[in-house]
Order: structure tokens, then C-alpha cells, then sequence
């Protein structure tokens, strides 16, 4: 089986036009395993820069002040707004801001982990454990057992975006001017496609039904996966649009006769080989696609 995937992995989210203060927000349906990337080029001098992430019921913030750059974070307590007090993470030297110079300003959060980069340089990193009950929890503001059941005729209650909505991401930039007016270039916020909780068809070898939809393999505390050291979980690159390892059915029968009848997983001695160009995302004609050279590429 392939993993079909046709879709790119990250899609660019445009901030509204007529407002820098709040530069955008995201659908409720990434904040289990959202990612947020925001981007700034700064041309001009200013005494406090911060730019901050709302998600899963905390504030996420990078302070750019003076010649130092903090990561720090508090957390949102109920739904009026009212906060903890902020908790520094990690801090790093930057240099300061000058006018007439262009410096591009990069804070992200992904992958349970929060980078501030200034000048294309790393200034600060840090890491969080969440397991995935905390995660949910912190998302839906639910426990697992209430988030499971909040749609009981879904066969994955997790796939359900209005299960997110009230703690949809928000970004915000604010800027403390040292008196001289500055610039803003390039303003931009990367969105990653995150692996989507889904619901599948259980199907045979032949490709024929074997039972009722149920929550796809590895997407629901209902649908774990336990891996071997000598199998391997194939995800179609953080997309919603891949028929990968959480979809497949069960094996081909000469595949279960070698190596056993595990869904979803590929044995390590079938491995042919890795990755090393990209071609998706293309533009289709029909239903035929159409190469996009500008942006097919070699995987370095």
C-alpha cells in the first residue's frame, strides 16, 4: 500500500489586511496538534516587541527588549481572560534593533516546542511534555472521557473541529515604539497540517467492508498502535488529505503469512529505500495533475 498524499504540508495564512495588532487566527480543528510559525522583517528601532501565540490554554510569548530575547508562558485560567503569572522558559542575547536596518523575527510554536529566532539566528528554545489527555484536556478544555464521548455517533468524537472552537489559536504582535516610527515587511504566519484524527472503513485484504467505521488506527485512545521494533507507522507528511497507515486495511495475504497480520504498519525487511524529492503539491486539469517545477525539490 502507498501513502497517497497529495496536498502540501504547510499552507500560508495571509493576516488580515487592515490590522497588525492581531494578525490572524486558526480553525479550532488544528489545536490538538497545532503549529504556528510568525514572521516578521522589522526595519526601524523600538524599546519592547512581543509577539504572542494563544493556544491551548496558555499564553505563549517571545519578548524581544533590549539586547535580550525571553521565551515565556502563562496559563489562561477559566474563560474570562484572566491569566496566571508569566513563567520564563529560556532567554538569549539578540542585538538590539537598530533603525535603518531590516532584521527578520521568526517565533514559533510546533511540535510541542517554542523557538525565537532574531536575524536568522536561534536565540531561545524550549520544550513541553504534554501527554496526549493533556493535550485534549488543554485544547477542549474536557477531560479524555468527556471529549470522547462528546459526539457519541461519531466514530472518532476527535475529528469534530466544534470540539475545538472555543480554544481556537490566536497570534498577536504588540510594539513599544522608542519614538521613531518603524516598518513592517513580509508579514506572514505558517499554519502546519497536523496529523488529523480521522475515522476509516475496516477492510479486508481484497478491499472488501469488514465491519462499521470506527476510529481510524492511531488517531484515538480507542484505536492505539503498538509498534514492534521491527515495524514502521507510515504518515502521509502531516496531511488531512492522506490515505496512509491510519487508513489501510489489513495486509495482503502473503504479507501476513511472512511477517503476521498487524494493520497499518509496513515491516522493516519490506523497506525499499527513503524519500528524496518532493512533487506535490500540483495543480490538477480535470483529474489529471499538472507538475508544479517551481516548486518540486530534491529532500536534503
Amino acid at each position: 500500500m502507498l501513502v497517497s498524499d497529495a496536498c502540501a504540508r504547510s499552507a500560508r495564512v495571509a493576516p488580515a489586511a487592515t490590522t497588525f495588532g492581531r494578525t490572524g487566527s486558526f480553525s479550532g480543528e488544528i489545536a490538538t496538534e497545532a503549529g504556528e510559525r510568525t514572521t516578521l522583517r522589522l526595519g526601524g528601532a523600538f524599546a519592547l516587541h512581543e509577539a504572542t501565540v494563544r493556544a491551548r490554554g496558555m499564553d505563549f510569548q517571545a519578548v524581544l527588549e533590549g539586547s535580550t530575547g525571553t521565551l515565556r508562558k502563562r496559563a489562561l485560567l477559566g474563560e474570562a481572560g484572566i491569566a496566571a503569572a508569566w513563567e520564563t522558559l529560556g532567554t538569549g542575547p539578540i542585538s538590539p534593533l537598530a533603525s535603518g536596518r531590516v532584521t527578520d523575527v521568526e517565533f514559533w510554536h510546533a511540535d510541542q516546542a517554542l523557538q525565537l529566532w532574531v536575524g536568522g539566528k536561534l536565540v531561545a528554545r524550549h520544550e513541553y511534555e504534554w501527554t496526549p489527555a493533556e493535550r485534549i484536556a488543554a485544547a477542549t478544555g474536557m477531560d479524555l472521557e468527556q471529549a470522547l464521548e462528546s459526539s457519541p455517533n461519531d466514530p472518532n468524537a476527535l475529528r469534530n473541529g466544534e470540539l475545538y472552537r472555543k480554544r481556537a489559536a490566536d497570534v498577536r504582535w504588540r510594539f513599544g515604539n522608542a519614538g521613531a516610527g518603524f516598518s513592517m515587511h513580509r508579514v506572514g504566519i505558517d499554519r502546519d497540517l497536523h496529523y488529523q484524527a480521522a475515522a476509516s472503513v475496516p477492510r479486508g485484504a481484497g478491499g472488501g467492508r469488514t465491519g462499521p467505521a470506527e476510529a481510524a488506527l492511531a488517531t484515538s485512545p480507542r484505536a492505539p498502535l503498538r509498534l514492534s521494533e521491527d515495524q514502521i507507522f507510515c504518515c502521509g507528511d502531516n496531511s488531512p488529505q492522506s490515505l496512509d497507515g491510519r487508513l489501510w486495511g489489513d495486509p495482503e495475504p502473503w504479507v501476513s503469512y511472512e511477517f503476521g497480520n498487524a494493520p497499518g504498519v509496513v515491516p522493516r525487511d519490506l523497506l525499499l529505500g527513503k524519500a528524496f524529492f518532493v512533487y506535490w503539491p500540483a495543480p490538477h486539469w480535470n483529474t489529471i495533475p499538472i507538475p508544479d517545477f517551481g516548486r518540486m525539490r530534491f529532500i536534503r
